[in-house]
């Protein structure tokens, strides 16, 4: 939904009081003004649905009321705390270690096929279990990867993998979904017809 300025500007005051019918209001309509400001940073629809909700959720909710309406309209303030946002996000992402390397798959991550072959390929099918995984893990992005080993190899709770990835506790449980997913279908393209057996 559009507003016009004046309009928006009485929504964050009633906001600013605690309105909460005004504060979720304001939310959708930040909502249309920052997309166009992060889509530019990022490109991936994925990471655009993303850092625009934890934008809204984890900075504007929470610091709605820091906008000062006497220093200039909202608007403009909120577009330039999004661009902020954004290019703290991607610092974080560049600087972010890398945990996985496929020397470092070990048995518990071997363990999780739980498959069982018929006589004939079972030899060779425990022969190739480690290359198959390690071949479908390095298709995803560091990211992806992070997030699988620090929780399943690592044992991180979420909370801790988001202090480790400069993220949040939300964003880590969507973004895991999304690479046991993406696994998944890795497997299924090199041939592991069964990768819904995988259990993660």
């Amino acid at each position: 939904m559009s507003y016009q300025k004046n309009d928006l500007f009485k929504l964050v005051l009633r906001a600013q009081s605690n309105d909460r019918t005004a504060v979720s209001n304001v939310m959708e309509a930040s909502r249309e003004i920052v997309n166009p400001v992060i889509n530019m940073y990022f490109k991936n629809y994925d990471d655009q649905k993303d850092v625009t909700q934890d934008f809204l959720v984890h900075k504007l909710l929470s610091g709605i009321n820091k906008f000062e309406p006497s220093r200039g309209n909202f608007e403009s303030w909120i577009k330039k705390m999004a661009s902020c946002y954004c290019i703290d996000v991607l610092r974080k992402r560049k600087t972010e270690k890398n945990f996985w390397s496929a020397e470092s798959l070990n048995t518990e991550w071997e363990s999780r096929l739980r498959y069982i072959p018929s006589e004939e390929t079972n030899e060779e099918f425990y022969a190739n279990k480690s290359k198959m995984l390690n071949s479908a893990m390095a298709m995803l992005n560091q990211r992806k990867r992070n997030i699988l080993v620090l929780f399943y190899q690592e044992n991180l709770s979420y909370k801790e993998i988001a202090g480790k990835l400069g993220s949040t506790t939300g964003s880590i449980g969507v973004e895991m979904q999304r690479a046991k997913e993406e696994l998944k279908k890795n497997l299924q393209n090199i041939g592991y017809e069964k990768a819904s057996c995988f259990e993660i």
